[in-house]
């Protein structure tokens, strides 16, 4: 408390005055633990997927198994064929989270329908997600199963390499592939300068 506050409070001091002084200061304690946790939060994840970026090998496909649905925001993409569509993509992502007061640890991913994959249709992005802990906020999830992986470090416009080595891989092995692929950057501007630079997990949901 600064020093008027408490010499005014010392002047009238009393229980009840006491009683509001400490359930105020409680308050206060309360809402700055919780964006201690917030922060915390936002500092653990982003050691965790550095971590597993700093370990992938990206000549790898690999089978994952995602145990529990993961929770999502989405915003409706324009199709990418140009950057005023990714930026006015992205801002409309952002105006969304800010007005329904969602903060997130992740960083903004892409979706494509598997189906526009598998067709060719390289500019087409459905959607924008940002992950998400409880379920109230989200308007959809990433379902719990099976998905084929893989990373790409050239760049986004190189992506459509790794799209099509998934596809291969899928095709040479009998996979069938539903739902979305997802995009996670998983190395972004804070570690890495410049987009070509990114490194990206590219993963789809196999059909069971």
């Amino acid at each position: 408390m600064p020093l008027k506050d408490i010499k005014k409070f010392l002047d009238n001091r009393s229980p009840k005055r006491l009683l509001h002084l400490l359930e105020k200061e409680e308050k206060a304690l309360t809402a700055k633990i919780n964006r201690l946790k917030k922060m915390k939060k936002l500092v653990v994840d982003k050691i965790n997927v550095t971590k597993e970026a700093m370990e992938v090998n990206t000549m790898d496909i690999i089978i994952e198994y995602k145990e529990e649905d993961e929770f999502i925001v989405v915003t409706e993409s324009k199709p990418l064929t140009n950057d005023k569509n990714i930026y006015d993509s992205i801002q409309l992502h952002y105006k969304y989270l800010e007005g329904h007061n969602i903060i997130s640890s992740t960083s903004e991913g892409w979706m494509r329908r598997a189906e526009n994959v598998l067709n060719g249709e390289n500019v087409k992005y459905d959607y924008l997600y940002t992950k998400v802990d409880e379920s109230k906020f989200a308007n959809h999830k990433i379902q719990k199963g099976t998905y084929l992986v893989a990373y790409h470090d050239e760049g986004y416009p190189s992506i459509e390499k790794t799209y099509n080595r998934l596809v291969k891989y899928a095709k040479d092995n009998d996979l069938v592939l539903k739902g979305f692929f997802y995009e996670d950057i998983l190395l972004d501007e804070l570690s890495v300068k410049g987009y070509e630079k990114y490194l990206i997990k590219l993963s789809v949901l196999i059909h069971d």
